[in-house]
């Protein structure tokens, strides 16, 4: 099995590419870096990343591979992914007119081949390798087990401690209207829902705790979280968050892109 990482040259790929190389090694998967080619990329600057890519990954004993695509030919990538078993790609993404829409990650799902992508918005570039606290971000208990996987994962490698932040979408008048036995119950309500990612927690390598909040902006609230708790990396399933475009409005997933204090993935799997 492979786990992907698109590599342009920049320091933000190189880093998308080492969390890719975590995700590998902790479950002994094939890293793959590959290159296409566009008038923005340096050769040299890609080359000196895959050099210092191969170094790290003979050191932590990760199996790599490197392709080059020519032409930045999406189609060879394609027919790439669906002759090989494949179970995700990352890639960076910076910021041209948005982090987001026309970015390399887009343009990868719009291949429509049925792949994970994790397209990740590097902040700190000093903190990739070292992650101490993670947290995902979820609407109530609406949690995949591919998404939960992944940052399991993630958060194993690491031995972090992790986090899910529960988000109930309430304004401030509804929310003044709640009682305290109707808050608690739905509290329970989420705790029970959630009970058996617990469970599986327990026999990882890392903590995991579910916090929740009530709030009107969920992106306000996601933002905030980051900071106070001082979260190394933030996972958000990106479908949900990625909304729709209204005139000059924002998608909640751009602004998260834009604002957000610490590296961020934004997860797209199948279940979003």
């Amino acid at each position: 099995m492979q786990v992907l990482a698109g590599i342009n040259g920049t320091i933000a790929a190189e880093s998308a590419a080492i969390y890719a190389m975590v995700y590998a090694k902790a479950q002994e998967y094939t890293l793959v870096l590959f290159h296409m080619p566009n008038a923005k990329d340096n050769r040299e600057d890609v080359a000196s990343s895959m050099k210092r890519l191969e170094t790290l990954a003979s050191a932590q004993e990760v199996a790599l591979e490197q392709i080059f695509f020519e032409n930045g030919s999406f189609k060879q990538l394609r027919k790439y992914l669906h002759r090989n078993y494949v179970d995700i790609v990352f890639c960076a993404t910076r910021k041209a007119r948005s982090f987001i829409n026309r970015s390399f990650g887009k343009k990868l799902l719009s291949l429509q081949t049925g792949l994970d992508v994790a397209v990740v918005r590097v902040v700190r570039v000093t903190e990739v390798r070292d992650v101490a606290t993670m947290m995902l971000s979820i609407k109530e208990d609406r949690l995949g087990v591919k998404k939960f996987t992944f940052f399991s994962m993630l958060a194993s490698a690491f031995e972090a401690d992790a986090q899910l932040y529960s988000i109930s979408n309430v304004s401030k008048r509804k929310l003044a209207l709640l009682s305290f036995a109707s808050i608690k119950e739905k509290l329970s309500q989420i705790n029970h829902s959630l009970r058996h990612y617990l469970k599986l927690s327990a026999f990882m390598p890392y903590n995991l705790v579910i916090k929740h909040d009530f709030s009107e902006d969920e992106v306000e609230s996601i933002l905030y979280n980051i900071a106070t708790t001082r979260t190394d990396l933030a996972v958000v399933g990106a479908k949900r968050l990625e909304g729709r475009w209204f005139c000059f409005k924002e998608a909640p997933l751009e602004r998260l892109m834009r604002e957000t204090s610490a590296n961020l993935i934004a997860l797209y799997t199948q279940e979003n």
